[in-house]
């Protein structure tokens, strides 16, 4: 009576249950083709927060830009016009010559480089009387202490130089680099306050 302790299943059916059991099995709650797209979405997430981290954005001062007429005491290269770009005071050790500088009139923004620079600090009395500018062309120069002196060649315009004289715009020198991560933070900073 050997046939009492037989099974009722196949030996081979027995197996493949056994190893079925064994192997792990993950529920499909996703299609393999949305993975694809997850990823792809983490990778560009991930290089974008590396480039913000690794590229380096340049970091520019502003200040006021004054075209006057050329006194041969100041001006070096002995043009006829020339800018007066005064800067705010914390900048003075960031300025140098031969950097570059933007200036913007009106809405033309073009570039010359610094011919002169002095590096003490200036009020704008001083600025006044020293460069005969008007009292209402001082009156902007209110917290700009650091004087850089450019030569201007060309004006934008069909305009004769005589027409700039006394002309107020902007003045932007670049003065470093920040990382771009670093500039993002500090503008989402001055947002939040």
């Amino acid at each position: 009576m050997d046939h009492s302790l037989r099974s009722v299943f196949r030996p081979d059916a027995l197996r493949r249950y056994a190893q079925g059991r064994q192997e792990t099995f993950l529920p499909r709650f996703v299609a393999p083709r949305v993975f694809r797209y997850f990823w792809l979405l983490i990778s560009l997430f991930l290089l974008s927060g590396m480039s913000t981290w690794f590229i380096s954005v340049p970091v520019y001062a502003s200040g006021t830009a004054i075209i006057v007429e050329s006194d041969d005491a100041l001006d070096p290269i002995s043009h006829d016009i020339m800018v007066l770009a005064f800067f705010p005071s914390e900048h003075l050790s960031d300025i140098h010559q031969a950097q570059s500088l933007v200036l913007t009139f009106d809405t033309t923004p073009f570039v010359h480089t610094i011919a002169d620079f002095e590096p003490t600090i200036i009020s704008s009395v001083e600025a006044q009387e020293r460069f005969t500018l008007t009292t209402s062309t001082s009156t902007s120069l209110s917290n700009h202490r650091t004087l850089v002196v450019a030569p201007l060649d060309l004006l934008p315009g069909a305009l004769p130089p005589t027409a700039y004289f006394d002309s107020v715009g902007q003045a932007h020198v670049e003065i470093g680099t920040r990382r771009l991560l670093e500039t993002i933070l500090i503008r989402g900073k001055d947002a939040g306050d």
